[in-house]
């Protein structure tokens, strides 16, 4: 079976997992909901909204349709992402040409062009000359669009209940987070998509055999520290603890500055670690990566991303001799998914671990 007849099943059974999964969401389990409060009798301490089926039914496709749209919004991002990173390497821009078949540079047409629908379309093959066109392109998008969605379940729909310090809302989903729109949640997951891109690309750089190049590292700790400047609580974790700050003050532009310090420290020393220890000179822009996570989360969520980034690392070195053609980008697919771990359990290894061990150090 061809890698494209296989991505082919793949995409069918996803299709059908949706249909059904809309078909249980949206049509099931309101009409269940309806007969259990209609013929059943109710707890008397549930309190219950008079939704009658079709309303029920309006609300879940409500809900449907918005994680749709995150769903979609990532994977149009993933191709642009694959642009950036077929690009950036070769000195092109990656605003003004439209996409080309990278044998026969023909025009991709627009509908040919829809990430991962027009992969399928054309049978993984160029409308024009017939030449194969690379099954990473879907991979990335399809990738890119379920880190949205896994972001969004996590961040959104919880009001931000993953971030550490962030305020708590009562009513939270799709409903009353983004239609009633929580500014700051928005701000929140905006933010970590940013980052989250940013580490994706620079892994896409790594898989191509390519360096890093600094400028793009630039525009990304840029994009990353202008917004933490203008909207200080996307920065929630102060760079010392709350209990000592009346004793030191910090101005808002420090807590990007050294985290981003301190991100690189940490990448500079792993790196260090990995290549004379090892012997695997893989990890070389492991900083720029680390750098950025401490500058987007703060300089302790750069010491948690690099910890879970080495031992990572340190199984895939094994990993390597198996699969050769990732080996490179193991570094920084490292990053990205322990600051993806991270992003999803934050609030709770804030409490569990940070605060734990400030409030020990102020009552030893």
């Amino acid at each position: 079976m061809t890698p494209q007849l296989a991505l082919l099943r793949l995409i069918h059974c996803l299709f059908a997992l949706f249909c059904f999964a809309a078909f249980v969401n949206f049509i099931a389990i309101p009409t269940w909901d309806t007969i259990d409060y209609t013929f059943f009798e109710q707890p008397q301490a549930q309190v219950l909204e008079d939704l009658s089926t079709m309303q029920q039914m309006r609300i879940r496709a409500m809900e449907l349709f918005t994680a749709s749209w995150f769903f979609s919004l990532g994977a149009a991002i993933g191709s642009y992402l694959n642009v950036v990173a077929y690009r950036v390497p070769m000195g092109k821009t990656v605003f003004a040409n439209d996409s080309s078949c990278p044998i026969c540079n023909s025009r991709i047409k627009s509908l040919d062009n829809i990430p991962i629908i027009g992969w399928v379309r054309l049978k993984g093959q160029c409308r024009s000359c017939g030449n194969p066109i690379s099954i990473r392109y879907p991979i990335v998008e399809l990738f890119c669009a379920t880190i949205f969605l896994l972001l969004y379940i996590v961040e959104v729909l919880t009001g931000a209940d993953n971030i550490p310090h962030s305020k708590s809302y009562f009513y939270r989903g799709a409903i009353w987070i983004v239609w009633y729109t929580k500014w700051d949640v928005i701000g929140f997951y905006a933010y970590h998509c940013l980052l989250l891109c940013s580490l994706l690309t620079f892994t896409l750089f790594a898989f191509d055999g390519n360096r890093t190049p600094f400028y793009a590292f630039a525009v990304a700790a840029a994009i990353g520290f202008i917004p933490s400047i203008i909207w200080p609580y996307l920065l929630p974790v102060p760079v010392i603890p709350e209990q000592w700050e009346g004793i030191i003050t910090f101005p808002n532009y420090i807590t990007p500055i050294i985290g981003g310090i301190v991100g690189a420290g940490l990448g500079i020393l792993i790196r260090s670690v990995i290549t004379h220890a090892m012997g695997n000179t893989n990890s070389r822009d492991i900083h720029y990566s680390l750098a950025l996570t401490g500058m987007f989360l703060g300089w302790q969520a750069a010491f948690t991303i690099a910890c879970v980034a080495f031992l990572i690392l340190i199984v895939s070195d094994a990993l390597s001799k198996l699969f050769p053609v990732c080996a490179k980008a193991f570094s920084n697919c490292a990053c990205l998914g322990a600051t993806l771990l991270l992003l999803c359990f934050w609030a709770k290894y804030d409490n569990l671990i940070y605060d734990a061990a400030v409030n020990s150090i102020i009552h030893s």
